[in-house]
């Protein structure tokens, strides 16, 4: 089996992963089981590799590749990051606010019978 070399990813690619993941520093810091201040060292570099271990650094990048992130390394159009076309199961739903024009559920009286809507 040939194995891929990944390439570095910055703190701005990291911050911008978890800007379209919808994922906070602490759900990134759990889930990569790293502390907060880790995080935040990585992320305050922007275009130079990030300041922590390469261990760490794989860490926050797999936990990020699992919830659908693909980190696109540096080219002709410069280093960057985009959701995976086909999110996994288990994060493909994102915490969205509903929007208003999804409809009520019809109230009920206390006998458990639906009121109509006046």
């Amino acid at each position: 089996m040939v194995e891929r070399q990944r390439a570095e990813i910055s703190g701005a690619q990291i911050r911008a992963a978890r800007g379209l993941l919808n994922l906070s520093i602490e759900e990134l810091a759990t889930d990569a089981k790293l502390s907060l201040k880790t995080i935040r060292r990585a992320e305050r570099v922007h275009d130079e590799q990030v300041p922590i271990n390469s261990a760490n650094a794989e860490r926050i990048r797999l936990v990020l590749e699992e919830r659908g992130a693909v980190f696109i390394a540096a080219g002709d159009g410069g280093a960057g990051v985009r959701l995976r076309s086909d999110p996994p199961p288990q994060f493909g739903e994102f915490k969205t606010m509903p929007s208003k024009a999804t409809k009520k559920p019809a109230k009920k009286d206390r006998a458990g019978s639906v009121r109509k809507r006046k």
